[in-house]
Parts: C-alpha cells; sequence; structure tokens
C-alpha cells in the first residue's frame, strides 16, 4: 500500500489539473489529430517555413481584428467644386482613407497596430515565397507530397490576392494603381471578362470598397484556412525560439518602422506617380513592357508561370530528392549535373538526353 503523499497542494495545482483534464478530452477531437514536432536542439529554419507562414497568419488575424474597430469601409462622395472656385475636398469624400488616417493619428496604439499589420502582411508573402521555392529546388514534392504541393501553390496565389485586397482597402494612390491594373485585367479577359469585373469590383468606389471589405476580411480568410485544413501534413514542426524570434522581428518593426498612409486619392484631384507594392513590381514592370498586350503580360504569362510549377510533381519523377554535394541542384523536371568538366546531364520527365560538352582542350 502506497503511503499518502504529504506533499502541500498549490496554487497552481487546480490549473494543471484542469489543463490535464482537458488534454485528455482533446485526444477524442481532429485538434490533436495533428502531431506538433518540438525539436529538442536547433534546426534549419528552412524546413519549417510553412509553420511560420501560419504564425504570421495567426499575427494577421489579431491585428486585423482590432483594426475593425475603427476602419470605415466606405468611400463615400467627392463633389467637384464650381466653376472657377478653387477645389476643397469634403469630410465625405474617401471615408475609407480618412478611417486609416485616423488610427494612425488618433487612436492609442493605433499606428503600432497598423504597422504590425503591414509589415506581418510582407512577412507573410515572403514567407510563403521562400516556402515555395525552398519545397520546390530541394524536390520534396516526390514524397507523395503532390496535394499538398497543388494546394501549396493555391495558397499561394490566394495569399498574394489577399494581401493585394488588403491594401487597396486604404484607397490611396498607391491602391487605386492596383485597382485600375486589376480591373483592367479581369475587363479584358476572355468570355466572362466584363461581367467578372462587375462582380468583383461593382459599379462604383463604394461598391468596391465594402465588396473588398468582405474579401480581405471573411471570404478569402474562410477559403485560406479551408486549404491549409488540406495542405498542412501531420506532422508539424515548431521551433519555438524561431518563432518567438520572426515575431519578436515583426513586432520590434511595427514599433521602429512606421508605416506611411500615403497619399489620399480623390477623383477630383491629378493621381501622382506611385509603384505598386513590392510583389506585384514584377508584375507592374511586365504591364508596362512596350508592344506587349497588358492581359498577356498581367495574366497570361504569369498563369503559365504558375501552372508550370503547379504540373512539376506529375513530370518530375526522377528518385533523386536532394544531393549532399552543393555544386548539384534539382530544378523540377530538370536535373544539372556537378562535373562542369565533363558533361552536362538534362534528365526530363520521359526522355533521358546525355548532351557531353568536351571543355578540356585536346
Amino acid at each position: 500500500m502506497a503511503a499518502p503523499s504529504n506533499r502541500k497542494k498549490g496554487v497552481l495545482d487546480p490549473i494543471i489539473a484542469l489543463l490535464k483534464w482537458t488534454w485528455e478530452r482533446l485526444e477524442r477531437t481532429l485538434l490533436l489529430g495533428l502531431k506538433i514536432v518540438f525539436p529538442s536542439r536547433f534546426i534549419s529554419p528552412l524546413g519549417f517555413l510553412g509553420m511560420l507562414t501560419v504564425i504570421v497568419f495567426i499575427i494577421l488575424g489579431v491585428t486585423g481584428a482590432l483594426l475593425l474597430f475603427h476602419f470605415t469601409p466606405f468611400f463615400g462622395s467627392c463633389p467637384p467644386s464650381p466653376a472657377n472656385v478653387t477645389y476643397v475636398p469634403t469630410s465625405t469624400c474617401n471615408q475609407a482613407f480618412n478611417s486609416v488616417q485616423s488610427i494612425n493619428n488618433n487612436v492609442a496604439w493605433g499606428s503600432i497596430i497598423r504597422n504590425i499589420h503591414y509589415h506581418a502582411s510582407n512577412a507573410m508573402v515572403l514567407l510563403a515565397v521562400m516556402h515555395m521555392f525552398y519545397q520546390y529546388f530541394g524536390g520534396r514534392y516526390k514524397l507523395r507530397y503532390e496535394i499538398l504541393w497543388v494546394t501549396g501553390i493555391i495558397l499561394g496565389v490566394v495569399t498574394v490576392i489577399e494581401a493585394y485586397t488588403g491594401y487597396d482597402l486604404i484607397f490611396n494612390i498607391r491602391g487605386q494603381l492596383a485597382i485600375n491594373i486589376g480591373q483592367t485585367l479581369t475587363f479584358y479577359s476572355p468570355v466572362i471578362g466584363a461581367d467578372l469585373a462587375r462582380i468583383i469590383f461593382g459599379f462604383s468606389f463604394n461598391d468596391l470598397a465594402i465588396r473588398f471589405y468582405a474579401f480581405h476580411v471573411f471570404i478569402i480568410p474562410i477559403i485560406m484556412l479551408a486549404i491549409m485544413a488540406v495542405h498542412l501534413p501531420r506532422n508539424l514542426v515548431l521551433d519555438i525560439p524561431v518563432a518567438s524570434a520572426i515575431t519578436g522581428i515583426i513586432l520590434i518593426m511595427g514599433g521602429l518602422f512606421p508605416v506611411d498612409v500615403g497619399v489620399k486619392y480623390d477623383p477630383n484631384v491629378e493621381t501622382q506617380i506611385t509603384f505598386p507594392e513590392w510583389y506585384f513590381t514584377s508584375l507592374y514592370a511586365f504591364i508596362r513592357v512596350r508592344g506587349l498586350a497588358p492581359l498577356i503580360a498581367g495574366a497570361i504569362i504569369p498563369t503559365i508561370f504558375i501552372l508550370i510549377f503547379t504540373v512539376a510533381p506529375f513530370f518530375d519523377r526522377g528518385k533523386k530528392i536532394a544531393s549532399r554535394k552543393p555544386t548539384r541542384r534539382t530544378y523540377g523536371p530538370w536535373t544539372i549535373g556537378d562535373r562542369p568538366n565533363s558533361f552536362l546531364r538534362i534528365i526530363t520527365h520521359r526522355y533521358r538526353v546525355r548532351l557531353r560538352l568536351c571543355l578540356r582542350i585536346c
């Protein structure tokens, strides 16, 4: 018979008992179907960039929910001035921008929350792109991860669209530039382009504000969560120090690097020259190429690029995942050899073509 314990109950014992009881009951739920691995030693964060992206997504959800209390998803009216009278914008013009400016200047901690939200959105796009390229060049999709790869590509595209709708809601001149580009590309899409543009952008700025607000706050996040339910693997790696470091960097940047609201967009004032966000810079450069139709540059070429990445697992059937030799890299269906002095080997999905290039001087 075991001797009774003489240990006195501490203050935290009831809380610990409640947590144990809750954990035991959660074992029967879907929540614990995901196995989270906490590494005991440092590992490269490149292996769990997807989990870091999820953490940044949570930061965006929290800060975005706080910003909703003060944001006005309404453009208002901007009546022009009479003839020979200097134009003075009214308080009803671009109320969405006015509310963001009020958050930045008047609401307590508003500028900090907005800065964190902005830097977290850039971090999420960056981490998602890094995660995709790391998985691609590492050949990780060959481990029967075709579904995870395809859903990851879709999730990456949806992430960029979510960021696009977010910075358009400010209705500054940078957002207006992005709105014009998006509306033009959608309108000139074949078959249903005009109807699709009316559905997405509406018929006025007020329609656009409330629709983009619904897209950014509710519709797209629900789509992202649904795709995550299929995309996330069963075993997740979470390194607490690295995740804390990423979170801390975003919080510090939110405090040290304030983000300007920008120049207010007014349809009665000539728009200044501006540039889009960094993740749309390449698309903007394609559209500005002379002699190239905007639809081809802004929609068809990016779609082809995305499709090439999407179908890579179905054509690349090589068994090699990664090499310990730093001079060998796997590029989807193509593998470049590490012996530059002998030959360059190219492996395609159907035929093997070996092209021997003699670099030795005979």
